[in-house]
């Protein structure tokens, strides 16, 4: 996937699921490429392939969250796996319009948080940088600026936060953000 080999990975990857269905790495990387590739579909104006490539991506997310829940797995992976989740819900969002798929890219990243507030688990700073974008969204400012604050414990997402138009709605709102930052 990284080497952009498309057609090779996606029949590797398929392989693989073949071999061993409970292998949650390859459900894994397998909605990696369809997200991949719905992004490239948004970037050829391509929005009902995008929407398919997502909704694939999606399907392969929650089959890999399963199986690792499954086997007990470590932590990050599956917060790895639901942050990509919670993204591609987002991207949804923002192709459809249609709030539900942003309650949920919410609602994922809340409950992985509520069952370990301060875990040291993957990209903690980046899981609520991603709430603070998603709560701009919806224009709930409150939540964006709790999220945020914590985001900014990792000064990347700060750098990265003054162009990001998914704070938009924030940045108009609330003066906080530049006390923030």
């Amino acid at each position: 996937i990284r080497l952009e080999n498309w057609n090779e990975a996606i029949t590797h990857l398929n392989k693989a699921i073949k071999i061993d269905k409970s292998y949650p790495s390859a459900y894994f990387n397998r909605g990696i490429w369809y997200k991949c590739k719905g992004e490239k579909h948004l970037k050829s104006n391509d929005s009902d392939k995008a929407v398919q490539m997502f909704e694939e991506a999606l399907m392969n997310f929650e089959k890999a969250a399963t199986l690792l829940k499954d086997k007990n797995t470590k932590d990050y992976l599956i917060a790895r796996t639901k942050n990509n989740i919670s993204t591609t819900e987002k991207e949804m969002y923002l192709l459809t319009g249609e709030v539900d798929f942003l309650n949920k890219a919410i609602n994922v990243l809340e409950s992985l948080i509520k069952s370990d507030p301060r875990a040291k688990f993957y990209d903690f700073e980046l899981i609520r940088y991603n709430l603070a974008c998603y709560y701009s969204l919806k224009g709930n400012l409150a939540e964006t600026y709790i999220h945020l604050k914590v985001a900014f414990e990792d000064y990347l997402n700060v750098e990265y936060s003054i162009t990001d138009i998914e704070l938009h709605n924030f940045k108009l709102g609330c003066c906080s953000f530049n006390s923030l930052i």
